[in-house]
């Protein structure tokens, strides 16, 4: 779904949400939807998981579980590192047994190089994806248990908020 607006010959606007296939394809049927029902729906459910304690520990769980799946890409950089710094260590053997021509410098310069580019690689990927500890998961979540929804705006401030932790989730 996207965010849609338009404005009534009133010069009202109105925000709503609207099927991607419906807009582009026009091979969807779906009516749009009011954005200020939307996001309360969504909230509201929300906050109903969030007040269970068997449900929030489950989200916690499972939030942990999804942090924990490593990245495809960090173990090939691990395991590219391993053979570069094996081809290091056979180049420096061969220096010291005194073989020693212009390629075997050239390729020890250019596994060096592989070296910093591939450390540098899993620094990026390690960085990509922060770890939260579980006690700043369930803190985040009973922070947004107490939200009193009757507040006006409040449901609006929580859209800030569930952004916020998604971002911190990639």
């Amino acid at each position: 779904m996207f965010g849609e607006s338009g404005v009534s010959h009133t010069g009202k606007m109105y925000t709503y949400y609207k099927c991607a296939a419906a807009k582009k394809k026009k091979t969807c049927d779906k009516k749009a939807v009011r954005k200020q029902w939307l996001e309360d729906l969504v909230v509201n459910e929300t906050m109903k998981l969030v007040e269970d304690d068997a449900s929030m520990n489950a989200i916690i769980a499972k939030v942990m579980e999804l942090q924990n799946q490593e990245s495809t890409d960090l173990p090939i950089y691990e395991k590219q590192l391993k053979e570069t710094e094996v081809g290091i260590t056979n180049m420096l053997n061969a220096i010291q047994m005194g073989i020693l021509t212009s390629s075997t410098k050239e390729r020890l310069e250019a596994l060096e190089e592989q070296r910093k580019e591939l450390q540098a690689r899993i620094a990026e990927e390690r960085l990509a994806k922060p770890k939260m500890k579980e006690e700043f998961i369930r803190f985040w979540l009973l922070r947004f248990r107490k939200l009193d929804m009757t507040q006006p705006g409040a449901a609006a401030g929580t859209g800030g908020y569930l952004h916020q932790c998604h971002l911190s989730l990639r």
